[in-house]
């Protein structure tokens, strides 16, 4: 994906290319303004998520916060509204104010995300944070939900600590337990 200020001098550019070759006669022209027209959709249909998102995987949370600041949710595909959620998530985890990042994640999860795996990471992260507010219950039931959509590997074993956690008498959840930042990161699948 293209950061917002190169897609839009691309923007420009094909318009003043298309306009000049068309003003020449060359259908040529007709290109370079439909390129245009999909560079600026692409904007408004994607904008920056995908790009926030693997800043969020690298655990570059000022970046992350820099590019999901630029990008208006309102035309945003709904795929690409649930990672949009999922980066806000992350970012309001970090301030520590867990209610808003329970409320970014739900409205994530709400949504289409790419694969199974996609969901059990981001239910695995909503488990963590009900259980670092003290929702035991709730907690349980993202695990729960999760563990059926079939994990496997390292985030199994995430899933199995913060259960243990859950489930420990008077021990607080870990909070690395979280898989808010770098969230995805053994992820096959990119939004």
């Amino acid at each position: 994906m293209l950061a917002p200020p190169i897609r839009w001098l691309l923007v420009v550019l094909f318009v003043v290319f298309g306009a000049h070759a068309l003003a020449a006669g060359r259908p040529a022209g007709c290109l370079a303004i439909v390129s245009a027209l999909v560079l600026a959709a692409g904007y408004f249909l994607y904008g920056s998520v995908h790009t926030a998102f693997v800043a969020l995987r690298r655990g570059d949370l000022a970046r992350a916060h820099g590019l999901i600041t630029q990008t208006a949710p309102r035309w945003l595909t709904p795929k690409t509204r649930a990672y949009y959620h999922w980066v806000r998530a992350a970012l309001a985890e970090a301030r520590g104010q867990m209610p808003e990042a329970i409320d970014e994640l739900e409205q994530a999860l709400a949504r289409p995300l790419r694969s199974d795996r996609e969901r059990i990471l981001a239910l695995g992260t909503l488990a963590a944070l009900r259980a670092k507010t003290g929702e035991r219950d709730a907690a349980l039931e993202a695990l729960d939900e999760a563990e059926r959509l079939g994990p496997s590997g390292e985030v199994t074993r995430l899933l199995s600590r913060i259960r243990d956690d859950l489930h420990s008498a008077g021990r607080p959840v870990d909070p690395s337990a979280s898989l808010g930042e770098g969230a995805g990161k053994n992820c096959e699948d990119e939004p």
